[in-house]
């Protein structure tokens, strides 16, 4: 019993150093872990923000010459509109003529007149064919250019059909005996359809580099 009692004092000191080796163990292991954290937090990537990438409006000049191209295309449409309508006026005309005969010395001007406005038509739009694969080089992405461009798309894509009015026209006329219309009207409208061919193979090109210049704008 007292040699317990002797090794009671040994037993609670090799417990106490235990345990203070136990201790010294978990704080050793603590910061173990938090110099491994910190090591981790250093290899991850911190996100860099995106710069916004800042595209060049364009000056004024380029705006007045999308502008002044815009008003060419417009008034050429409006010119088409109107060759349309007096090629469609013609058809009923001679289809009237058809059916009650009649005075045809108007029909003949009014034939003439056609041919002549169509020379001037074709010749804008192929100017306007030049203006188009000018401007095309100084395009930049903006939407004020793009909205022009659409405009302008949208003026080409009318002058397409011209072809299809002046072909009704010349059937109209051959439908017609020429003591009626008038011997010169059949070979006039046959000039007024080649005419309107012509300016359709123009019309076109200009809808081509109007797309691509709706495509050159586009953001």
């Amino acid at each position: 019993m007292k040699k317990i009692t002797k090794l009671l004092p040994l037993f609670a000191f090799a417990v106490s150093l235990g345990s203070y080796a136990a201790a010294g163990d978990f704080a050793t292991l603590c910061s173990l872990q938090a110099k491994d954290i910190e090591l981790a937090a250093e290899n991850i990537p911190v996100p860099v923000p995106q710069v916004p990438v800042n595209i060049a409006k364009p000056d004024q000049q380029l705006l007045n010459k999308f502008d002044a191209l815009k008003r060419d295309f417009v008034s050429l449409r409006i010119k088409t509109d109107s060759a349309r309508c007096e090629m469609s006026r013609l058809t009923l005309e001679a289809m009237r003529l058809a059916q009650t005969g009649g005075s045809h010395l108007s029909f003949q001007s009014d034939l003439m007149r056609v041919s002549t406005d169509l020379t001037r038509y074709i010749s804008e739009a192929r100017n306007l064919v030049y203006a188009v694969t000018n401007i095309l080089p100084l395009a930049q992405k903006d939407r004020e250019l793009n909205l022009r461009a659409l405009d302008m798309q949208a003026s080409a894509k009318s002058m397409l059909n011209l072809a299809d009015f002046s072909g009704r026209l010349e059937w109209a006329i051959g439908s017609v005996p020429p003591a009626t219309i008038g011997y010169t009207a059949a070979v006039r409208v046959r000039e007024i359809s080649r005419q309107a061919d012509e300016f359709t193979g123009h019309a076109e090109q200009v809808y081509d580099k109007a797309m691509e210049l709706v495509k050159n704008t586009k953001l």
